[in-house]
């Protein structure tokens, strides 16, 4: 689509079928809207809506109705009215026939006429690109076969169709499998009946968490007396090891137990919850300890590689069934990749209507595991014991631009594609922001077909990805790492991310953010990130050095295939000035070089003036940003304490005698004080440490700002967020934040 005024499309069309609402249709609307939570007038939000809709019928798609999104088909509805509210948002109640036009005359009126008050609908369904001739049939695939790359597609008569890979218009989405919905137009042949063009019904999403555990369950404890006599006794060295691992509480339970007894569940659930934290934290391994187990070739081989995160998890678990066999489940080779792995995709900003899927259900042929973040398509939706779970799920690569436009009122907005002239358009249902600035580097996926493109899924992402296909990123900061000045840690004591360096990686990405942020509306010949002379390369300063202190500049190439959405360059390798890298000198062509990013131009701006006061906005902190207080704190809340002012002041007396702990540990020392850049604001801010209970023990990081007369206390991070930020800055000369904390669980994106 170009940047010119969109075309007028015809209502109620999609992928060449005509808009039809059954009776049941209108049955299930009308019962939605009656179950779902409404306000004090009726009228329900369409995120609840759809969820009501997708919990009574889980297989329920607008599209098989003609329609594209579920406000076009409430439009034309008899049983719903719409209207809009004052923030732009689209909301239905059920509709209450007038005696002066029926419901009949009302349902046809109401079709012919635009479905709001606005000039613009809030999202026309499209006409399909081929649909000039009778409209697509719907039918269900019946079998596929991926290596031949043909199927058979059954007609609800019964008829079966044969059609080709290339007569597939969405195959970027993904391969169909048996039982997937299609819609189809069929032709006669030679070879007989075959379909010359065929629509796999997908369904859209993103990845919003997925999780390898390699946890227990009280469940997984097969021989419980077994287990807890061995541990109670110390019969061998691991199990010596694994009774000091637990807490005092498990141990004094385990010591009243009667061993000629069941193990009680609340001594399961304890005995399971420390067993994972043993799993979750650092390497039991140790040679003579697990003298007497029996440790696969498969198992030392992991041992070998030096394993990290969740791979390290892996190894725990798998050397605590080797050194329990009768006690524990045993984990086969071929089942370490999928037993475990899962995840939940969400198909609507509003995520209430998340999809589970297994990583057997991944059908893609990308080698890497799945991320938060992923795109996906997935064909076939059906409920199961952990609700609604998805087949066929398939990652999808998306598009990349620039914000170019948002009306937060009518709710519509627009992207600059990456690398053209051409701009896409969507609504707020596509928007899985709470909103998006002018200039936003965004990411997307362009679903439909290449004459009508559908835009889907809408999110924020880092310009890093908007400007350079990467490759393997492991690999490329596997690079870095080796290449950067020795002695520093980019992983943290304990991670709970799939990704590897995960500290290199924020440091990376989030440098490059800081670059776009100070070359925006500077002139081409000012800009940090520099094209070569021959305008045929790129490169920036990572603001790292080599173990001889050079400058290291990441390098990137422009695409010789290039589409629009897509990024114009990509990435070629880590080098320094004056080195040879594969017969090459990246950087000769380069001139000046590439400066570093700069965060402050003060110096007094990185040191805490003691001689200031500082307020916290305690009804932040403990309140918005409550659920990041340790959980011992929270759970010192009285029991009878419900009014929510008592319980805000309760935990601002802690946060208080914590604030006075750091002050004067500043005073004491000034390092402790560390800067940090934030980029909502694009201004530096000082972070402090918060030991809410044990003052030798930090809990969190308090983020402060200067103002005119005092520091003023925003909010509270994590330890392992507040690192990567100070990091991206300098190293942190610090006695209390250092990669030696726990990293927080990969979740969102």
């Amino acid at each position: 689509m170009s940047n010119h005024e969109p075309r007028e499309r015809p209502q109620g069309t999609y992928f060449g079928t005509q808009p039809a609402l059954t009776p049941e249709t209108e049955d299930l609307i009308h019962k939605a809207l009656a179950s779902a939570r409404a306000d004090d007038q009726g009228w329900v939000d369409l995120a609840p809506l759809g969820a009501a809709i997708k919990f009574l019928r889980p297989d329920f798609d607008p599209a098989r109705h003609g329609f594209q999104k579920l406000s076009d088909l409430l439009a034309a509805c008899s049983s719903a009215e719409l209207r809009r509210d004052e923030r732009g948002r689209v909301l239905a109640r059920p509709r209450v026939p007038s005696a002066a036009q029926p419901q009949a005359a009302e349902a046809a009126a109401r079709r012919q006429t635009p479905a709001f008050s606005q000039a613009q609908p809030l999202n026309v369904p499209e006409t399909a690109p081929a649909s000039q001739g009778e409209p697509l049939e719907s039918g269900t695939v019946k079998w596929f076969d991926s290596q031949k790359h043909y199927g058979v597609l059954t007609a609800p008569s019964g008829e079966e169709v044969w059609f080709h890979r290339d007569s597939i218009e969405n195959a970027d989405c993904g391969l169909p499998c048996e039982r997937d919905a299609a819609f189809f137009r069929r032709q006669t042949t030679a070879r007989g009946l075959s379909a010359s063009i065929v629509r796999i019904d997908w369904s859209f999403g993103i990845i919003k968490t997925f999780r390898i555990s390699w946890t227990l369950s009280p469940d997984d404890l097969r021989n419980a007396p077994s287990f807890a006599a061995k541990l109670r006794s110390a019969a061998d060295a691991v199990s010596n090891y694994v009774l000091g691992r637990l807490r005092e509480s498990t141990r004094l339970d385990l010591v009243h137990w009667q061993e000629a007894s069941e193990v009680p569940f609340a001594l399961k659930e304890s005995l399971v919850e420390d067993l994972n934290g043993v799993i979750k934290g650092s390497s039991i391994w140790d040679e003579e300890r697990f003298a007497t187990a029996d440790i696969s070739q498969e198992v030392r081989g992991l041992l070998s590689g030096g394993p990290y995160g969740e791979a390290l998890a892996r190894v725990n678990r798998l050397l605590l069934e080797a050194a329990y066999p009768l006690d524990l489940p045993r984990t086969r080779p071929e089942q370490w990749d999928s037993t475990f792995a899962f995840g939940f995709i969400q198909q609507s900003p509003a995520g209430e209507d998340e999809v589970y899927f297994d990583i057997r259900d991944l059908r893609d042929s990308e080698p890497r595991k799945p991320v938060a973040g992923d795109y996906v398509a997935f064909s076939q939706v059906r409920r199961t014991d952990r609700g609604l779970s998805a087949r066929n799920v398939n990652r999808v690569r998306p598009k990349f631009g620039i914000g170019k436009a948002w009306d937060r009122k009518r709710g519509e907005g627009s992207v600059g594609l990456e690398g053209s002239h051409e701009t896409v358009q969507f609504s707020r249902d596509d928007l899985f922001e709470k909103r998006l600035d002018v200039g936003d580097a965004v990411s997307l996926m362009l679903c439909g077909s290449a004459t009508t493109p559908s835009t889907r899924c809408v999110k924020k992402t880092l310009h890093l990805y908007r400007f350079a296909a990467l490759g393997d990123e492991d690999e490329m900061l596997r690079q870095l790492e080796q290449k950067v000045l020795e002695g520093e840690r980019w992983e943290y004591k304990s991670s709970r991310q799939s990704r590897r360096f995960p500290i290199l990686w924020s440091y990376l990405f989030y440098t490059f953010e800081r670059l776009q942020e100070e070359d925006r509306g500077t002139a081409e010949g000012d800009r940090k990130v520099t094209l070569s002379c021959t305008r045929d390369r790129a490169a920036f300063n990572t603001g790292l050095v080599d173990k001889m202190y050079r400058p290291i500049f990441a390098v990137f190439s422009k695409r010789l295939r290039h589409r629009p959405g897509e990024p114009l360059w990509e990435f070629q390798d880590f080098v320094c000035s004056g080195e040879l890298v594969r017969g090459q000198s990246y950087m000769s062509k380069f001139a000046p070089l590439p400066e570093r990013a700069q965060y402050f131009s003060n110096p007094k701006d990185v040191v805490f003036d003691t001689s200031l006061r500082l307020d916290a906005i305690s009804e932040h902190i403990v309140g918005d940003r409550g659920f990041r207080l340790p959980k011992k704190l929270r759970d010192r809340i009285p029991p009878d304490m419900a009014a929510p002012e008592k319980i805000q002041a309760f935990l601002s007396d802690f946060l208080r005698l914590a604030i006075d702990r750091a002050i004067e540990r500043v005073k004491w020392n000034y390092k402790t004080a560390v800067p940090q850049y934030y980029f909502e604001q694009s201004q530096l801010q000082l972070l402090l440490p918060l030991c809410i209970d044990d003052p030798r023990k930090v809990d969190l990081a308090l983020a402060i700002e200067r103002d005119e007369a005092a520091y003023v206390g925003r909010t509270i991070l994590e330890l392992d967020w507040a690192y990567s930020n100070a990091r991206l800055i300098a190293r942190p000369d610090s006695d209390w934040l250092t990669p030696d904390v726990h990293q927080r669980e990969e979740e969102g994106w």
